[in-house]
């Protein structure tokens, strides 16, 4: 199949349409999907791709800091929400483990002393690995349980 636009043709159109992909597809007159076609196989269209939506989220903020500038609450709102987080300025908190990476919680040793304690207590119906049932004693729990927690 033969490209009907030069990788030069997309990108300046994409450039044109700001980065928003079907903005492109207009100044060209053919489909969203061709741009993105585009995207994918020519770097050089990739690089004007992501050009295009970086100048576009500049503009953005600036447009944003002159709102701030003009005494625009709701736009200082944001702008703390989003760039201020380090000094507090959040809806919500996030939570991690040591480090910043995920929080560690040892379900298994709490499940084990949990079915441990259930398996030492008399008249408690208790299942095996097998699936089979049957009604403790109050004689002492399995002894490999128990090492574990101990």
């Amino acid at each position: 199949m033969a490209n009907k636009y030069t990788a030069e043709q997309m990108a300046d159109a994409i450039k044109k349409g700001k980065g928003i992909l079907s903005a492109a597809a207009t100044v060209l007159g053919c489909a969203r999907q061709t741009v993105a076609i585009y995207i994918e196989r020519y770097p050089t269209v990739k690089a004007a791709y992501d050009e295009a939506k970086e100048s576009t989220i500049d503009f953005v903020e600036s447009r944003l800091l002159k709102n701030i500038d003009n005494g625009d609450t709701t736009a200082m709102i944001f702008y703390l929400k989003t760039q201020g987080k380090r000094r507090g300025y959040v809806e919500r908190q996030e939570v991690t483990g040591k480090d910043g990476g995920p929080i560690e919680h040892d379900y298994r040793g709490e499940l084990l002393r949990k079915l441990t304690d259930l398996a030492g207590k008399p008249g408690r119906t208790v299942f095996s690995e097998t699936g089979s049932e049957s009604t403790t004693s109050g004689a002492s729990a399995d002894p490999e349980l128990v090492s574990a927690n101990e």
